[in-house]
């Protein structure tokens, strides 16, 4: 059974409703394409087109304490593998309630060109 993880951005940004591709993601792991580092507080997730179509890729950039890559992609792969509740449904970055389960993750932001 394929997981998904979930992605939301913080209720400032998403003005206490969450609306749009922008401020909510549910990522199939097979869509996960790569790990970027471009800063030294962040990590970005390439994920294929949620609309399915050939348009440009989407990305999850996770905010986390400096120089923390390893163990965020070290958290994302533990979330991805883990089977103790066999569950489909993996929250790994809930900004909007306060739930991340990626150590060292602060805040989400998601881009999509599908908005």
């Amino acid at each position: 059974m394929e997981k998904y993880l979930y992605f939301t951005v913080s209720k400032s940004t998403a003005s206490n409703e969450l609306n749009g591709n922008a401020e909510i993601a549910m990522v199939p792991t097979s869509a996960i394409k790569a790990f970027d580092c471009p800063l030294s507080t962040t990590t970005k997730i390439y994920v294929g087109p949620r609309d399915g179509a050939g348009t440009p890729e989407d990305s999850i950039t996770l905010t986390h304490t400096a120089n923390a890559h390893n163990s965020v992609i070290h958290g994302l792969v533990q979330l991805i593998n883990a089977d103790k509740n066999k569950s489909p449904f993996v929250v790994a970055a809930d900004t909007f309630n306060g739930i991340f389960n990626i150590e060292g993750v602060t805040d989400v932001t998601i881009v999509s060109p599908d908005n």
